[in-house]
């Protein structure tokens, strides 16, 4: 099979990937046959697909790392936010996610990174999270990764995907059509070299007269069979094992979201005790429409048997959402938040560290974007 051996006589394999590679995983791609733009091309309606922190890393994904473990690829360039790819346990130093991470919130004055075990926006599209860097002396406001039409990409994920096509000696493109320009020139760096260029897609795309081997297919299926003939072993998913939404959980910081809007701060106190939670104290409030509330637990285990036990019960109704607030909250960003269920013990006032904070915010304005289909 030519695609094998190209790969065991190259020395520096790179592998783009974008939708194709997570269509299987249940997450559309967009210019598929079944894709959002081949849809809205043609006038049909796009159906319900599921969230992207819902989705599993498939075969494809597995496939890669085997391929990775086994050093026959040597780095991922990512043009997917849907996180799979780190959470089917490649190694944050083996992949470049230009396009960003649903999973990743990003110090908007040191950059430093933070991959959290869930959504940092959850279904809300705003730019910041509300947390703050914990590094020493920074306190920058931490916002999302994704990048979005018009926006520049990260200059660290940039570069380190330049720097690896640069050193490849073989290309391969998995599930892209190459038209994103953002991403579209890195594999230049190589095949113009003349070094061997792969290109597996069920569509076209721009580089297919400059590809050595042009496979018109499905990415999954492609995989299983070199993997095969290379006799890899595939593992299937484990969540355990699930770097991304496996974490353990070491914050004291538990919001419960998807609040009915009637809901009063007695009501979320009779839901703790009825299952045996105590708090130090909690707040109630409401950003873009959705209520919810903050609780601080005193250890990372109590936080934790919170988010088991009260996410998805019904509170008048409604099935709520818990989300960890990881880190540092910075309440500078809540919208419309109340004071009320501030105290918890013997009905005495919050820190007033606490209250300063809250009561000297400056509201700021949160952009509605949509996430970059790429």
């Amino acid at each position: 099979m030519k695609f094998v051996e190209l790969l065991k006589n190259a020395k520096h394999v790179v592998v783009y990937t974008g939708a194709g590679v997570s269509t299987s995983a249940g997450i559309p791609d967009y210019r598929g046959p079944e894709g959002i733009w081949t849809k809205l091309d043609k006038g049909e309606k796009i159906g319900a697909s599921p969230f992207l922190d819902e989705a599993h890393p498939s075969f494809g994904h597995f496939a890669l790392l085997a391929l990775l473990k086994a050093k026959y690829i040597h780095h991922i360039v990512s043009t997917n936010v849907d996180g799979l790819h780190l959470r089917s346990g490649v190694p944050l130093e083996n992949i470049s996610e230009i396009h960003g991470n649903i999973y990743k919130e990003v110090c908007e004055v040191c950059s430093k990174a933070y991959y959290r075990p869930f959504d940092i926006l959850g279904r809300v599209k705003k730019r910041y999270t509300g947390r703050l860097c914990e590094m020493t002396g920074c306190n920058g406001k931490l916002k999302d990764s994704i990048i979005n039409f018009g926006e520049y990409l990260s200059e660290i994920e940039l570069g380190r995907a330049t720097k690896e096509s640069k050193n490849a000696d073989l290309t391969i493109v998995l599930g892209t059509s190459l038209r994103v320009t953002s991403a579209s020139h890195l594999p230049g760096y190589s095949y113009k070299r003349g070094h061997p260029l792969i290109i597996v897609n069920l569509q076209k795309t721009p580089m297919d007269k400059d590809a050595s081997l042009r496979i018109y297919g499905n990415v999954d299926y492609l995989l299983r069979l070199v993997t095969e003939l290379l006799e890899l072993e595939i593992p299937s998913y484990d969540k355990s094992v699930d770097m991304i939404q496996g974490q353990d959980i070491t914050a004291v910081n538990v919001k419960i979201r998807n609040i009915s809007s009637n809901v009063i701060e007695s009501e979320i106190q009779n839901l703790l005790t009825l299952h045996g939670l105590v708090c130090t104290q909690y707040f109630l409030g409401e950003e873009l429409n959705d209520k919810y509330c903050y609780i601080t637990f005193n250890t990372p285990e109590e936080a934790n048997k919170a988010v088991s036990t009260l996410d998805g019960l019904e509170l008048k109704q409604k099935k709520i959402q818990v989300k960890l607030s990881l880190g540092k909250v910075d309440y500078e960003f809540e919208k419309k938040f109340s004071l009320t269920g501030l105290a918890m013990d013997d009905d005495q006032p919050p820190p007033k560290s606490m209250l300063n904070e809250i009561l000297s915010f400056n509201m700021k304005s949160l952009r509605n974007t949509a996430k970059d289909p790429s």
